[in-house]
């Protein structure tokens, strides 16, 4: 996959909505070209992480294709009736040593923070990218014969929002939310200046 460029020079603007994102959200009709997965992993690229160790790996696999089928079967089934929908499924992995071959410590935290550029970046192309609590995941480790040098960290869902979820996004000036949706809190009910 080739590298796409940033338009006009931005990059992952954080989603403009006071709702949390349900997650069958996902439209799977829709599907997701080259080049807006690239933009994707472009973000995670440019993620800081400890001493720019960079200990991220992400494999991901299309609908209709074996590795795709793979990664579905790894996922709880309370998530697989919406996580069908997702047109791409993805597992984040990262590596457990360091340059120096020392054990990074920080390498799961740095996966994250890959994860979340990877979300934000999604929401401003008009996605959702979902991260599933899969008990099986170890199991995916030996499924697609990954190094011994390597983890899995998570599996992902992948998609384009539902009509639905696009409108519900300009609604940003509303208080009481739906009751489908969490409202997003206000800074002043998370920020803390000198003390509680």
């Amino acid at each position: 996959m080739q590298s796409a460029p940033c338009q006009n020079g931005n990059f992952a603007i954080l989603p403009n909505s006071n709702y949390a994102i349900k997650k069958n959200d996902i439209c799977r009709e829709k599907t997701i070209s080259s080049i807006v997965l690239q933009r994707i992993f472009e973000a995670a690229r440019r993620a800081p992480s400890d001493q720019n160790q960079q200990p991220w790996h992400y494999l991901y696999a299309r609908q209709n294709h074996t590795s795709y089928n793979l990664l579905f079967s790894c996922i709880n089934d309370e998530d697989k009736d919406w996580a069908i929908q997702a047109p791409v499924l993805m597992l984040s992995c990262y590596k457990t040593y360091d340059r120096f071959g020392n054990t990074n410590i920080f390498a799961k935290q740095d996966l994250h923070r890959s994860m979340a550029c990877m979300q934000a970046q999604a929401e401003e192309l008009g996605l959702s990218l979902y991260l599933i609590d899969s008990p099986m995941l170890p199991n995916t480790e030996k499924i697609f014969n990954l190094p011994e040098y390597i983890r899995a960290g998570g599996i992902m869902a992948l998609g384009y929002k539902t009509e639905a979820h696009q409108a519900t996004r300009t609604e940003t000036n509303r208080i009481k939310s739906p009751s489908n949706r969490i409202v997003r809190r206000f800074t002043h009910q998370f920020v803390h200046q000198n003390f509680w």
